[in-house]
């Protein structure tokens, strides 16, 4: 999917989220590109799941291409977002990108896991996903959990929030080398 493609299908997203189901079949009818209607319908049925874990959101991923992607994590690289500076990633997700940062400024320093939502997923639903999931960290209290720091926004706009950083290994590639299952 092309930038324009993926501009194209944020605004139709935009607009169909506030139709009837009739009114959305119509329009989408009428849309002449077959990628940014298949794109549409996923968002509009992940935007329908009420619950945080109903559609995953790595069925979405193929909207973000890897190439981009690889541009946008070069940008962040030094970057301040918030009270952070962006060290390294760590990790990557269907909606968002994961990097160790550094807070600074103030009184103290300390290194953190620093989620960012990824460009392009910044739509109506995958920021209530984003939040949802900020939420649901923020009510967690487990010696076995990262704990959320803070949160905000970028200055470009994109949501983000801290995590307490764990060094270790990626808990799948664990699971791999151990030949353990991921429910």
């Amino acid at each position: 999917m092309s930038p324009e493609q993926w501009q194209q299908t944020k605004y139709l997203f935009n607009i169909l989220i506030e139709l009837t189901q009739d009114e959305r079949a119509a329009r989408l009818a009428s849309e002449s590109d077959a990628e940014i209607s298949a794109a549409v319908e996923k968002l509009l049925a992940a935007d329908a799941a009420d619950n945080f874990e109903e559609t995953p959101v790595a069925n979405l991923a193929y909207l973000w291409r890897e190439d981009e992607e690889d541009k946008e994590i070069e940008n962040f690289i030094g970057r301040r977002i918030g009270n952070y500076t962006v060290i390294r990633e760590i990790g990557r997700g269907g909606m968002g990108i994961v990097f160790e940062a550094n807070r600074s400024g103030g009184d103290f320093s300390k290194s953190v896991a620093l989620k960012l939502l990824k460009r392009g997923m910044d739509s109506g639903a995958m920021l209530r996903r984003f939040r949802s999931e900020r939420q649901i960290l923020a009510s967690l209290e487990h010696s076995n959990i990262a704990r959320l720091l803070d949160g905000g926004m970028s200055d470009d706009g994109l949501p983000f929030f801290a995590l307490e950083l764990i060094e270790g290994e990626p808990l799948d590639k664990y699971c791999r080398t151990e030949n353990l299952s991921i429910p």
